[in-house]
């Protein structure tokens, strides 16, 4: 099976600005008529979101380069072609190691022998797909599913059937399987998955595998999970139980407290109206394909955060210290050009006085003063990019003659005035001139370093409000598994 899919993290067609998009398609088309309201405002936020973060990320790819936003292209092109397939199925993935039993818990919940089963070696070798209902078409071909690897139940006789309608169940390959191509099939699918069913049992409960790979690291999807402890018929009631706590004790140290902990016996049957009452009623809520991808969205808003760096002032205090730093180069720039011992001269009456554009090395000195500023208040990546946006010393010179050409103090007083005011004309004369000179200076040094500089911390201060936004309005329902309510370690033996 060959499929090229990004990791969840990136950017898709712009959307009309008429309304919120899901692709091509509007929301309102993208959530079913029958979705609860619930439904379609998490839809829209979710939307209005996956924008928010594609604007982001092209402000730091104009400023930092592509580098620094890898992923988040792909993967918010991934989460709105997810989007646009519907949200009225739910595509729920059973994952498990070699003998756990969870192709057995596959064929129980589909209510027919489809997956192929195997107590010791790996026998899944190929995604197998129950789905119940019809229109799912494009959704397996979205996911990779061989046409002969996948079975549709589609009777009104049966109840458990038409709960379960808008479901796609997969059978994954084991997560533990040094078969060729199979914990590759397992990676690539559990992204599109809309809902995890993690199974293991009494002697794999444990495995380092299945915590340091998987469940520790997706911990934050916790939300979008299940956790079974299958085969529980092989142990007596209070074993049963005591493993069972044990668990749920080793997925608290894993970061997953709320995540719903079932024991099943899939050959016994145990367990198994729950966990499909479970996955029934998840798939008639038509908000899980939501929630997973509003999770996997935080992850590339978190991720995309770090990358650029974070600011604890407001660009109010930026622009204050760029504005201090403009006037010391300002300053600097008055003495290296004479301007200052001219101003002196002239106050005390002197005649003639003259001033010269700073030489390169000079505005070299100022430039560096200008970046170590810089630097010392803006991390990287920022720092540098602040760089890269300031003119040359080339240039600065050269904008610096052009404006200190034709600057005079002007003509001397005539006795008359110096006679009646004496040292009063000679300041005055001497104020006008150091104006004339620094607003000259000032000018260049906006242009070339002020305005620079400010434009790209603009971009970095709406970057960080942006994506604080986002991860803001994660922290309401449906983060972290808002949804499941407290963990329950359920299905346990009687």
């Amino acid at each position: 099976m060959t499929r090229t899919v990004p990791n969840p993290g990136g950017t898709a067609p712009a959307p009309d600005p008429a309304g919120p998009q899901v692709g091509n398609v509007a929301v309102a088309d993208a959530v079913p008529r029958h979705a609860s309201t619930d439904a379609s405002d998490r839809m829209a936020e979710l939307l209005s979101d996956l924008r928010s973060v594609r604007r982001a990320a092209r402000t730091v790819t104009g400023r930092l380069g592509e580098e620094a936003v890898d992923g988040v292209e792909s993967a918010c092109k991934h989460l709105l072609h997810r989007l646009d397939l519907g949200v009225d199925h739910t595509v729920v993935v059973i994952l498990g190691g070699t003998g756990c039993g969870k192709s057995s818990l596959f064929n129980a919940l589909a209510g027919m022998e489809f997956a192929e089963v195997g107590a010791i070696r790996p026998t899944t070798s190929r995604p197998a797909v129950c789905v119940w209902g019809d229109g799912t078409d494009r959704l397996l071909r979205w996911l990779g599913v061989e046409r002969d690897m996948w079975i549709q139940r589609d009777s009104t006789l049966e109840e458990h059937i038409k709960e379960l309608r808008g479901l796609i169940l997969v059978d994954l390959p084991d997560i533990d399987s040094i078969a060729p191509g199979h914990c590759e099939t397992v990676n690539e699918l559990i992204p599109l998955a809309d809902m995890l069913v993690w199974v293991t049992d009494p002697v794999k409960y444990a495995d380092r595998s299945l915590h340091a790979r998987y469940l520790t690291p997706m911990r934050e999807h916790e939300g979008s999970m299940v956790v079974v402890l299958n085969r529980v018929d092989t142990l007596q009631p209070a074993d049963a139980a005591s493993v069972l706590e044990d668990l749920t004790a080793q997925l608290a140290r894993d970061g997953l407290t709320q995540a719903p902990v079932l024991a099943t016996s899939a050959v016994m049957g145990q367990g198994v109206e729950e966990l499909r009452g479970l996955l029934a009623r998840a798939t008639r809520s038509r908000t899980t394909s939501v929630l997973r991808a509003a999770t996997q969205l935080r992850e590339v808003a978190s991720g995309l955060r770090n990358a650029v760096g974070q600011s604890t002032e407001p660009i109010a205090a930026s622009r204050e210290w760029v504005e201090s730093a403009q006037a010391e180069a300002v300053e600097a720039l008055r003495a290296f050009c004479g301007a200052a011992a001219a101003v002196d001269a002239l106050a005390a009456g002197l005649e003639p006085v003259s001033v010269a554009p700073p030489g390169m090395d000079q505005v070299r000195v100022v430039l560096l003063t200008w970046l170590q500023c810089v630097l010392d208040r803006v991390p990287p990546p920022w720092g540098p990019a602040i760089g890269h946006t300031l003119a040359s010393s080339q240039n600065i010179c050269a904008r610096l003659s052009e404006a200190m050409d034709g600057v005079s103090p002007g003509p001397r007083p005539s006795w008359l005035a110096r006679l009646m005011r004496r040292g009063q004309v000679h300041r005055e004369r001497s104020l006008r001139f150091d104006l004339d000179v620094c607003e000259r200076l000032t000018a260049v040094v906006s242009r070339t370093m002020t305005a620079p500089t400010l434009a790209v911390l603009e971009d970095w201060a709406a970057t960080q409000a942006t994506l604080g936004e986002v991860l803001s309005r994660a922290q309401g329902p449906g983060s972290r598994s808002a949804e499941s309510g407290p963990r329950g370690a359920t299905g346990g033996p009687d």
